[in-house]
């Protein structure tokens, strides 16, 4: 069935499309469609676009997941004005659909909204009363939970400045619609799982909550998914991917962050953080301070368990090495935010030139096992490619890889490939196994040296043993 739908547009808007196929892949409808509707003249940017879905229950479902998407609607009619609008309303065929939702038997309601612009009371209820002739004398009108919501969509549209038109401008598009499901769970989920709102466990590139639920649905977690993270950190990403039903696995080199060595609480890691700390001596001062006793450290789990949501799986392991068996297919997603180099640093394990090896010692001076291998810097290429090469062994066929891509001036950080070029000409990553489903570009810091592209890939082909990046 055809439906309109109504998209946030936000600092995220470039992925607004795919997450609804995303999510409509996860509610069973993995044939759905979307077009963007046509820009009128002099319009800046579309958030309405028309969607082919299996069923309203597909629309429902996406509509409880998706942080870019608004509500879905059943479109009767649409035009330039409200006066093209009210004629094709009154039209026959319109008339006999109409008579279905607009009957003694059913309430309903009229909900009033506009993209660019806000609405007063006043100006709702005038262009409520325009519609009121559609409505059947004997029927009831009720304002929580009516049978049937009717909702009257103007796209008044942006600015030069990217601001909203405002009142009074002529709006570029007039929809009349039945609301067939609306976002309504958004604003409570990014509330309960903000970094604000008191997260136990917070490092310096802990990840928004919002980007990361919208890594959790390019990604396609869901219940009986199993999901890894190889950078994972203080496991924010994972946190989205146990919220939306996933089993998380959660792979760091640093033992510290997994271990919970970084900081003892939310209050002494933000403010370690905050006075451009991050040193090894400045971390163990502000944990010996803290009030908490060292058993009672904060790590990966506690986030978990703060949601009420089942424990990750971490292990201490290294992206530049091996540790999954080959060609197992272990994964439905991988999700990562790569140390590039760029708000952290990257190392990998190895011996740097020149360097020896510091063997753990007991108070006797003999060796014993343990201590932290030593490591050398991880270069953004190297990080890109290991990565890639992680995911075509280790998805399952149709699973999905979603991860962060920094870019400079423009220029991808690597030259492994140019296949795949934006409007731009900057190039996206690929390989053999894997085909390019969406990659926009967001700034990253608010500067305009870094930039950062959040790229969806989907594994297509088997991995033979050959199929190594070029």
């Amino acid at each position: 069935m055809k439906l309109l739908a109504e998209l946030v547009h936000s600092e995220y808007f470039a992925h607004a499309q795919a997450e609804l196929l995303a999510l409509a892949r996860v509610a069973g409808d993995p044939n759905a469609t979307i077009s963007m509707c046509p820009l009128r003249p002099g319009q800046r940017c579309a958030v309405f676009a028309m969607v082919e879905l299996s069923s309203q229950l597909v629309a429902q479902r996406i509509c409880q997941r998706a942080m870019l998407v608004r509500g879905i609607y059943e479109l009767f009619a649409e035009g330039d004005t409200y006066e093209e609008v009210l004629g094709q309303l009154h039209s026959d065929e319109l008339s006999a659909r109409l008579r279905e939702w607009f009957c003694p038997e059913r309430t309903y309601k009229f909900a009033v909204s506009g993209f660019g612009c806000h609405f007063s009371q006043d100006e709702q209820k005038e262009r409520r009363d325009r519609f009121m002739d559609l409505v059947h004398p004997d029927q009831r009108a009720r304002m929580k939970e009516p049978d049937s919501t009717f909702c009257l969509l103007e796209d008044v549209g942006l600015d030069d400045k990217g601001n909203g038109r405002g009142r009074g401008a002529v709006p570029y598009r007039v929809y009349f619609a039945r609301q067939v499901a609306f976002n309504a769970t958004k604003g409570a989920t990014l509330n309960r799982l903000g970094l604000k709102k008191g997260r136990n466990y917070l490092g310096p590139t802990s990840m928004d909550a919002e980007i990361s639920l919208l890594m959790a649905n390019l990604g396609c977690a869901r219940p009986a998914s199993l999901v890894l993270d190889p950078f994972v950190g203080t496991g924010s990403i994972l946190v989205a991917c146990a919220h939306c039903g996933a089993s998380t696995i959660g792979g760091d080199i640093d033992m510290r962050v997994l271990r919970g060595w970084i900081g003892t609480s939310n209050r002494t890691q933000k403010s370690v953080w905050k006075g451009g700390g991050g040193k090894p001596e400045d971390l163990e001062a502000a944990a010996a301070e803290d009030d908490e006793p060292c058993s009672k450290r904060c790590k990966v789990g506690d986030n978990f368990v703060q949601y009420g949501l089942a424990d990750p799986c971490t292990i201490r392991c290294d992206n530049s090495v091996r540790v999954w068996r080959t060609g197992a297919q272990l994964f439905d997603v991988i999700v990562a935010d790569p140390p590039y180099g760029v708000r952290a640093g990257a190392w990998k394990t190895g011996l740097a030139a020149g360097a020896e090896v510091k063997m753990a010692r007991d108070a006797d001076g003999k060796s014993v096992p343990g201590g932290r291998p030593p490591t050398v810097e991880y270069s953004a290429d190297d990080v890109l490619q290991d990565l890639l090469q992680l995911a075509a062994t280790s998805l399952v066929l149709g699973g999905r890889l979603v991860f962060f891509l920094p870019t400079v001036h423009g220029n991808a950080p690597t030259q492994t490939s140019t296949e795949g070029e934006d409007a731009a000409g900057v190039g996206l990553p690929s390989h053999p196994c894997m085909d390019l489903v969406d990659g926009g570009e967001e700034q990253l810091g608010g500067g305009l040296l870094w930039r950062r592209r959040l790229v969806t890939m989907e594994k297509v082909r088997e991995h033979d043993g050959a199929s190594m990046i070029p």
